[in-house]
């Protein structure tokens, strides 16, 4: 039944009982008029529209108090089903409404109000003059009027834009709120973790002996107590800050299409685009997440001061903002609006920390070990890459002397053996360029992240379609497959392009980037440069048109440039090779190595 203020706006008014039969039909003021002439009585506080329905259905009864007071007529009509005067009502079932057995067995309480109700408006109606049923007539034929032709896509996209924007405006306090609760958590998370700390006091306790004549076997335990003093975990603060910023952002945006999900099935049965309404949706929720994320990277940048650039932060801010927004979009298309919240929530912070790469068991290592770790992380932990670019970020500021990195000029040096693929960070596996020396910040995963959330998205369109159907006034697809073999191939179309989208998605972060470096080794590097010599030779000697096997080959003239001889031996500490025992300066033996 409508509100109040909506039914002072009808003119007309029409009241059906069971069977369609007419209970009262004219004017909607009149109403009220009709019904007090037949002894009913409006309880103080009750809405008009409840009583005039609650009276149509025979739930109520005339008051017998009125009743009493006026005089009885009764219907001479014996062919009819039974005449009942107010009075005979009231006796019939009583000033509570239940039956005292006077009624006819067969026929309810109910029923017998509805009848007597549809015997006296006849008798209102049969007392009307010819001026009074006039209204009461068949209107003249009239042409069926047309179907209205819809609004194309971008007109309706045009138009919920302009709602939302409206809609957002006129929650503009709401939102501001949002956006100081993520920078008070960001403010705290930052003034809680401090500066970054790049490198610690740690001095490494090796022998003199045991350093320079270390071993494969020995040789890992030396390096790591070398390059301990920068080992410093780079993890807690993306972690901290991206699980908060994600559970919170995550919730926010949910909102704009759970608050409005019965709204939205409501016009999608009305026949709008529902395309139209979820574009304008994902606009609308990246670009209102976007501006808090920015506020917040540079409240988070300014306080915690980063060693490597501030683009790191605002680039890998909004990334992970992009697939946080992404998941709360689909959510809603798959669950009742109630239980979003809390889904949404135990979703973000439970993959958030538990495959970030951050937490063990599961570290970066074990996500690029190859196995099903390394898909799950991707694809359900919004702080995996956002956690991975922040930290390594940092470390590739770091100089050459750190352990970390490698500068540009270092020629024939593995970058790969840097603490960058140590087993207890193993960041950027999949890049080897990112050992080299750079403060401008890392930023493999955006790309992944970008498409993760554009595959998220296209999912939720498609759960758009595939769930709620019934609420949408739709045919399951079922049904609309078997009705219709186009859609069947549209669907197989739209699926295709799903898989489509997850596998390049996947082939992106699990691609190896080729190196912008070549590493030959020690030995092939010295045979390169003993080739070299020997061409220089021919040069200086005026020897270019001999044959290279008539000239005396280096490798015999100076065995201890022989690759075979570069491999160093296990020496009993505090003993020398006899050729350096009389030489006291070291840059001897620095040279001829």
């Amino acid at each position: 039944q409508p509100r109040k203020f909506i039914f002072d706006l009808f003119d007309a008014l029409v009241l059906l009982g069971v069977g369609g039969n007419t209970v009262y039909s004219g004017p909607a003021k009149g109403a009220y008029d009709y019904f007090v002439g037949l002894d009913y009585v409006l309880p103080p506080g009750e809405a008009l529209a409840d009583w005039l329905i609650d009276i149509s259905a025979g739930q109520i009864h005339p008051d017998p108090k009125v009743a009493a007071t006026k005089d009885q007529e009764k219907d001479d009509d014996d062919d009819q089903l039974m005449a009942i005067t107010p009075r005979m009502m009231t006796e019939a079932v009583g000033k509570k409404g239940v039956a005292m057995g006077k009624a006819k067995e067969a026929i309810t309480d109910a029923a017998m109000r509805r009848e007597w109700l549809y015997k006296e408006w006849q008798k209102y109606f049969d007392g009307l003059d010819n001026e009074q049923k006039s209204i009461y007539e068949v209107p003249a034929e009239t042409e069926v009027p047309g179907a209205k032709d819809k609004q194309r896509f971008f007109s309706q996209l045009w138009t919920q834009l302009r709602r939302i924007v409206l809609v957002s405006y006129r929650n503009l306090t709401a939102k501001l709120v949002d956006t100081i609760i993520l920078i008070v958590a960001a403010v705290i998370i930052s003034l809680v973790s401090g500066l970054p700390e790049i490198s610690r006091n740690d001095n490494p306790s090796i022998e003199f002996e045991t350093l320079v004549s270390f071993d494969q076997t020995s040789a890992p335990g030396i390096v790591a107590q070398l390059f301990k003093y920068a080992a410093t975990i780079q993890q807690t603060y993306p972690l901290q800050i991206g699980l908060i910023t994600a559970v919170l952002v995550g919730l926010q945006a949910s909102r704009i299409l759970t608050s409005k999900q019965l709204e939205f099935f409501r016009e999608t049965s009305s026949g709008y685009d529902s395309n139209a309404y979820l574009l304008a949706v994902n606009i609308m929720a990246t670009l209102e997440t976007s501006v808090q994320i920015v506020i917040v990277a540079l409240i988070a940048a300014m306080l915690r001061e980063p060693v490597a650039s501030w683009g790191v932060f605002f680039a890998h801010f909004l990334a992970m903002a992009w697939t946080v927004v992404s998941w709360s979009l689909l959510f809603p298309m798959v669950m009742p609006a109630e239980n979003v919240s809390t889904v949404l929530g135990a979703f973000f912070a439970f993959f958030g920390l538990l495959l970030s790469g951050a937490v063990p068991p599961i570290g970066f290592g074990k996500i690029y070990g190859g196995d099903i770790v390394e898909h799950l992380s991707a694809w359900l932990s919004v702080t995996r890459f956002f956690l991975e670019g922040m930290a390594a970020s940092e470390h590739r500021c770091l100089p050459e002397q750190s352990g970390w990195t490698v500068s540009e000029e270092s020629i024939n040096f593995d970058r790969a053996n840097t603490l960058m693929a140590y087993r207890r960070f193993s960041y950027a596996r999949h890049d080897p360029n990112a050992t080299l020396y750079d403060c401008g910040g890392w930023y493999w995963g955006i790309l992944p992240t970008i498409f993760i959330g554009i595959t998220v998205r296209y999912l939720g369109f498609l759960a758009m379609h595939g769930f709620n159907r019934g609420k949408q006034t739709k045919k399951p697809v079922f049904h609309e497959i078997q009705k219709d073999g186009k859609c069947g191939i549209l669907v197989v179309v739209l699926l295709l392009v799903l898989i489509g989208l997850i596998a390049f998605t996947t082939w992106l972060y699990t691609r190896d980037l080729e190196a912008d470096y070549e590493y030959v080794g020690i030995e092939k590097w010295v045979q390169t440069g003993l080739e070299q010599n020997l061409t220089e030779l021919r040069q200086t000697l005026n020897l270019t048109d001999r044959n290279v096997s008539d000239i005396p080959n280096l490798l015999e003239m100076n065995a201890d440039l022989d690759t075979s001889a570069l491999t160093r031996e296990t020496l009993p500490t505090g003993e020398f090779p006899d050729e350096f025992a009389n030489q006291p300066d070291p840059n001897v033996f620095e040279g001829t190595v």
